[in-house]
């Protein structure tokens, strides 16, 4: 009785998988490896599942990040920073994402190595430095170099453009 109510309920949907695993010890083999197939197809089907998102439907329309970025014109501060702008482009992230990520690195109080598991970490992070969703974010070394590379002066330039 126990097996046919069990299987019944897991092949109906009613039931969720972790219970039926907990019965399932109760079964005798025969009976246990019929249902075998049908746990381990409905597993797989779930666990090779594609889903496509968007980074920007990932970030709440409230959200500060959002608010900032539509507050301040990044277009402007990408002119001040070309200057500085190398071949090499630290590994090729561009000045401007990773003035993007020093101004999260101010606005979070963040040590370097903590702005590099952070963005690692966060969608809204990704979202706001313009990184992809799978693109790999640059390691603690190049936000200590880029600072360098920026200077005092041309920040308070680019700040004097923001307000």
């Amino acid at each position: 009785m126990l097996y046919n109510n069990t299987a019944r309920a897991f092949i109906s949907g009613e039931q969720p998988l972790n219970l039926v695993f907990g019965s399932v010890a109760r079964w005798n083999k025969e009976r246990y490896s019929g249902v075998d197939y049908r746990i381990k197809k409905r597993k797989m089907s779930s666990a090779h599942q594609i889903i496509m998102v968007c980074l920007d439907q990932l970030v709440g329309s409230e959200h500060q990040y959002r608010k900032f970025k539509e507050l301040f014109n990044f277009g402007a501060a990408e002119q001040e920073l070309k200057g500085i702008e190398s071949p090499a482009n630290y590994k090729g992230y561009g000045v401007l994402r990773l003035f993007k990520c020093l101004l999260l690195q101010f606005m979070e109080d963040l040590s370097d190595r903590e702005l590099e598991r952070y963005l690692s970490d966060s969608v809204a992070a990704k979202w706001f430095c313009d990184f992809d969703l799978t693109e790999a974010t640059p390691d603690y070394s190049v936000f200590s170099r880029i600072r360098s590379k920026i200077g005092t002066n041309l920040l308070s330039k680019i700040f004097t453009i923001f307000r």
